[in-house]
């Protein structure tokens, strides 16, 4: 007999795939992270990225709102701040945050709009909301594809990659004018996207004005 489904210990395998950390380095740098910064990182799951950022100097909270998902990310990371929120009502003051980080959130949300317009809230003006999800080239086809050009991913990633764009399928995948038009409509400003993970995920950034 199978063993039941753990998200947490799922997903903090997912974050220790290569692949997966890779995107989540590749927001950071988009975002243009500096050493000093204030940033959140909503949607942290079991923290490897603020982990990973705090050793770059970056002064990062994790947000999730699975308790379990931050119960895992203190014991792998306690030293850093971890808290409990959805992200549709952060409980942080207007303008806390240099920059606001959401890898792989959005897009299974109920309201995506929502949730991003509150990340606009707690960055301060000229700061940057940085979010990555999968892209309008997401689908089973390419993922397959993708796995067979990147032998050197463990079968783990594999089928993390094909699990993900199931999930995908069946909630949202954002061209860049999609993403566009959801970030004008939270108040983001000087969008900016690019693809990663040869096309299948979309980076977005934008500042508020």
């Amino acid at each position: 007999m199978s063993e039941p489904f753990d998200p947490v210990r799922y997903f903090t395998r997912v974050h220790q795939t290569p692949f997966y950390h890779a995107m989540h380095i590749g927001m950071a740098t988009f975002a243009g992270l500096q050493a000093g910064m204030e940033v959140l990182d909503m949607g942290c799951g079991p923290g490897r990225l603020v982990g990973h950022l705090w050793q770059q100097g970056v002064r990062v909270v994790g947000a999730d709102g699975d308790w379990c998902m931050v119960a895992r990310a203190r014991e792998l990371y306690g030293e850093r701040p971890f808290v409990i929120t959805l992200a549709a009502d952060l409980p942080f003051a207007n303008g806390r945050f240099d920059a606001v980080l959401a890898g792989n959130l959005l897009f299974f949300l109920d309201d995506p709009l929502a949730a991003l317009r509150e990340m606009v809230r707690v960055v301060r003006p000229g700061g940057r909301v940085t979010t990555w999800n999968p892209s309008e080239q997401m689908n089973l086809p390419a993922a397959l594809d993708y796995i067979t050009r990147h032998p050197e991913m463990t079968d783990f990633g594999r089928k993390h990659l094909v699990n993900w764009c199931g999930i995908a399928e069946t909630n949202r995948r954002w061209s860049g004018d999609e993403l566009a038009a959801l970030f004008a409509a939270a108040g983001l400003t000087n969008f900016a996207t690019m693809t990663t993970l040869d096309g299948l995920a979309r980076y977005g950034r934008g500042e508020r004005g």
